[in-house]
């Protein structure tokens, strides 16, 4: 039924179950493990639309937790998480996704930053993943990433944003530019209007 239900989301108003297909089996018998295999089977079945693909992996993460992260980890292409980013923007279905892919340090930087950078930009949560403070202070981070990154976190909470920016202003593994526009940025939010 969650496929059937994905699929009527994805495509309104059209029938999305062929035909020959219209008397829906009866899965009330089906077990949670059935539902499992049934959603790892359409996470890694390549020929399904991609959108389809990513959605059964935020299911398989819901159901999973961390077997299921390192289970979608295994099943999608591991160079083509950009579609992370993409999703957080245009709905919150993936946010748990990008919460395991945000601390997976296994992952590509420059996409995890990416990604951080979206989920803190929608997240309604009050409390970030530890990755993103792990992510600010990595000297294998692009400099200007990980500044856009501590900004960002420092527009939704300027408590938690303050001192990943303090930390960046004496990071002598930032640039020189960045490293001061960090500490120009930080003194800003001393201004009037901000706590």
């Amino acid at each position: 039924m969650w496929l059937i239900k994905t699929l009527s989301t994805l495509h309104p108003g059209t029938d999305v179950i062929p035909p020959a297909f219209h008397g829906v089996p009866d899965v009330s018998t089906a077990t949670r493990s059935d539902h499992i295999v049934g959603i790892c089977y359409l996470v890694g079945l390549s020929a399904l639309d991609a959108e389809l693909r990513h959605r059964a992996a935020a299911k398989l993460v819901a159901f999973c937790h961390d077997a299921g992260y390192a289970e979608i980890r295994r099943l999608l292409p591991k160079n083509r998480w950009t579609w992370l980013a993409e999703a957080l923007r245009q709905d919150s279905w993936a946010q748990l996704v990008a919460c395991y892919f945000v601390d997976d340090r296994s992952a590509p930087t420059k996409t995890r930053i990416s990604v951080a950078t979206a989920l803190v930009e929608t997240t309604t949560a009050a409390v970030f993943p530890p990755g993103i403070d792990d992510l600010i202070e990595s000297p294998k981070a692009a400099s200007a990433d990980r500044l856009r990154l501590a900004k960002t976190v420092t527009k939704r909470d300027s408590k938690q944003g303050r001192p990943l920016l303090h930390k960046l202003a004496a990071d002598h593994t930032l640039k020189p530019r960045h490293r001061a526009e960090a500490a120009e940025y930080m003194q800003s939010l001393s201004g009037p209007g901000h706590p």
